[in-house]
C-alpha cells in the first residue's frame, strides 16, 4: 500500500489548534510539514533546561534574550520549539511573532528519552534552516 503524507503549514498547525484538532496542551511540534508529538519532559531533563537557562541569562545579560520551549520559526513547514534558544533582543520584538533564523544565535536541545528524535530530525531541521 502506497502511503502518502500530507504537509501541513505553521499557518495549518495555528488553525488546527484553533479549530480544536490540536489541544492547547498537546506537545506537539511542526517540523518540516509534520506534526511530531514530542515525549513528555521528566525531572531530571527539566532540572537540566533551568540550570542551563539561569546560566545563560546570566551569560548574555542584556546583550539578547533567552527564551525556553518558545517557538521559533524557521520557515513555512517549520516551528519546533527549542528547549533553550538565545536570540536577538529587545524581547518586546516577539510580541506579534516568534525569532524567526536571523533573529537566532543559539538553539540547544536537552535529551534524554527524546535523543534520537533531536538528533534525527531536529537537528538537520534547525541546523539548515538558521
Amino acid at each position: 500500500m502506497l502511503r502518502h503524507r500530507h504537509r501541513y503549514s505553521v499557518d495549518d498547525d495555528y488553525r488546527m489548534a484553533e479549530a480544536g484538532i490540536l489541544r492547547a496542551d498537546s506537545r506537539v511540534e511542526l517540523i518540516d510539514g509534520e506534526v511530531i508529538e514530542m515525549p513528555p519532559i521528566g525531572p531530571l531533563r527539566a532540572s537540566l533546561i533551568t540550570e542551563l537557562q539561569n546560566r545563560l541569562i546570566k551569560a548574555v545579560g542584556d546583550a539578547a534574550v533567552v527564551q525556553v520551549q518558545n517557538p521559533v520559526r524557521l520557515g513555512p513547514q517549520d516551528e519546533p520549539e527549542p528547549d533553550l534558544a538565545v536570540v536577538t533582543g529587545p524581547a518586546f520584538k516577539y510580541r506579534t511573532r516568534h525569532p524567526e533564523p536571523a533573529d537566532i544565535l543559539l538553539l540547544i536541545e536537552v535529551s534524554d528519552s527524546s535523543i534520537g528524535l533531536d538528533r534525527d530530525v531536529k537537528l538537520s531541521c534547525c541546523a539548515t534552516r538558521v
